[in-house]
């Protein structure tokens, strides 16, 4: 991606992508992401509490992919109420959310105040994410877990990036495996709750370990 046209949709796919979320947990019953959150370890006192924008994004995921009150995937649910009356934008980033996969990744090498180019480490492909703000703060090498659209032009996450604790790290050829044996989707949205949670578990773990010591 190296054209001001191109720079131009990714910065509309951004907005539409920032809208479109908003909406979506808006709409979502305040029992069902209670819920949500407290599987993740965000209920306090009984209330919702994130301490940070990365929580934040952790439970919009947790819970837009989850199944809601009717027994649909709470994003699913969205896509039918809406369809009719997305924007050609719109509709191009629901269908490229609608086919998303939170994963872990390998950064490969950066490109300077543009992204990074990225190896998927479950499935087996290569992105370009475009995110300068996340590009200035990572590394060649670097491993950690999102969820990227892709489009015809470029990838960018959605929400942001998850850090990853070394034992989770340890335990990636077996989450690797494990994804090799996935046919239906039903199955691999299971599997992405799952894994979204060990990786927020391992890493408070850590954070809990290091304290302690």
């Amino acid at each position: 991606m190296n054209t001001s046209t191109e720079w131009q949709q990714y910065r509309e796919m951004r907005e539409t992508g920032n809208q479109l979320r908003a909406e979506m947990m808006g709409l979502l019953p305040m029992n069902f992401l209670e819920k949500c959150a407290h599987d993740l370890g965000f209920m306090r006192e009984g209330k919702i509490q994130v301490q940070n924008y990365l929580q934040l994004f952790q439970l919009e995921d947790y819970a837009l992919f989850n199944y809601g009150p009717t027994g649909i995937v709470a994003l699913e649910k969205y896509q039918q109420i809406r369809q009719a009356s997305f924007t050609p934008v719109q509709a191009q980033f629901m269908e490229a959310l609608l086919k998303s996969r939170y994963s872990v990744f390998h950064v490969t090498n950066c490109v300077p105040n543009l992204g990074v180019n990225v190896r998927d480490l479950l499935y087996g492909d290569t992105l370009f994410i475009v995110d300068e703000r996340f590009q200035q703060g990572q590394a060649e090498g670097a491993l950690f877990g999102c969820r990227p659209l892709v489009f015809p032009q470029f990838a960018m996450m959605l929400g942001s990036m998850q850090t990853l604790s070394n034992q989770f790290i340890e335990q990636l050829p077996y989450h690797a495996q494990e994804v090799a044996k996935l046919q239906d989707r039903s199955l691999v949205k299971a599997f992405e709750r799952q894994l979204l949670f060990s990786m927020l578990y391992d890493s408070l773990q850590s954070e809990l370990d290091t304290f302690e010591s």
